[in-house]
């Protein structure tokens, strides 16, 4: 046996130094440090302590940080994983009503007995006036005119293009916009005087389409000495069950900021207060390009 410090040992040494190389060293600082990820999980499991696993309080601390963010990051992947996507699916048109846009019909010559094809076949109504249409077909659902959309945002209604119903050629986009019903929730609103004036038309609507959905709890208060009073109590006593939202006061632009309407809530234009409730439905939403 040779003696420990002998010229061997000198030797060998120097050919351990020759062929060690940068992966050698890599693979050894893994090495330690499993062995030190596995000291830590032992120390914190309660079968080693920290002086036999040679882990230090501030390593278990760091361990510890570490460990509850990758439990965090896996929590979110898993959470994020499990939101299902529901596919997209086509309205089923059967018993509905379809407003048609006559912009549509006079552009098309076709279009119209398409229609009455597509109604048989779908069994769909057609709806003459537009307050009364679940489903309003536009030429471009991402700009279908104030009234039209005002009436799906409403109804919880659909904006679709013609090929969505099968009234254009089979080469043409299928896009729709799917809508929950806006008159689903209470509302009391304020029109003043300026809005029936200037905007009368689109008032009438609204109220319209109100009075015909069933379940519909939306109050309206024109711009008289007795309807201000009453709407204004009305105000103040949802305001006190924490129930603002539902008040709504039409105003003009120029009528926003006037002294006379400060204490009423809510003040909107006609446009700001549609799309104050205009709500997507996700699952029957068609993207694409209609072009114009």
């Amino acid at each position: 046996m040779v003696p420990k410090g002998s010229a061997t040992d000198n030797v060998i040494d120097e050919q351990v130094q020759d062929t060690w190389t940068n992966a050698h060293e890599q693979e050894a600082r893994r090495q330690r440090a499993v062995r030190k990820t596995r000291a830590r999980e032992a120390v914190q499991a309660g079968v080693a302590t920290m002086v036999g696993a040679n882990v230090t309080a501030q390593d278990t601390e760091a361990f510890t940080r570490e460990e509850r963010k990758r439990q965090h990051e896996l929590e979110v992947k898993w959470k994020r994983d499990a939101k299902v996507v529901q596919p997209k699916e086509n309205k089923n048109l059967r018993g509905l009503c379809v407003f048609v846009d006559t912009h549509i019909l006079n552009n098309d010559p076709e279009a119209a007995q398409r229609l009455v094809r597509q109604s048989h076949h779908q069994s769909f109504r057609r709806a003459q006036d537009r307050s009364l249409a679940d489903v309003v077909v536009v030429a471009d659902p991402i700009a279908p005119g104030e009234r039209n959309e005002a009436v799906a945002i409403l109804r919880g209604g659909l904006l679709c293009s013609p090929g969505y119903i099968g009234i254009a050629p089979r080469t043409a986009p299928k896009v729709a916009i799917s809508f929950q019903r806006g008159l689903q929730l209470p509302r009391c609103i304020f029109v003043t005087s300026e809005v029936a004036r200037l905007h009368g038309g689109m008032v009438d609507l609204l109220k319209k389409v109100s009075a015909t959905v069933t379940g519909g709890r939306w109050r309206w208060f024109n711009d008289t000495a007795p309807e201000r009073q009453r709407f204004l109590t009305t105000a103040r006593a949802r305001q006190r069950v924490n129930h603002t939202a539902e008040v709504a006061t039409l105003v003009t632009s120029e009528e926003k900021n006037q002294p006379a309407f400060r204490t009423f809530v809510g003040r909107r234009t006609v446009r700001e207060f549609i799309q104050s409730i205009r709500r997507v439905e996700q699952r029957f939403t068609h993207q694409g390009f209609c072009g114009r």
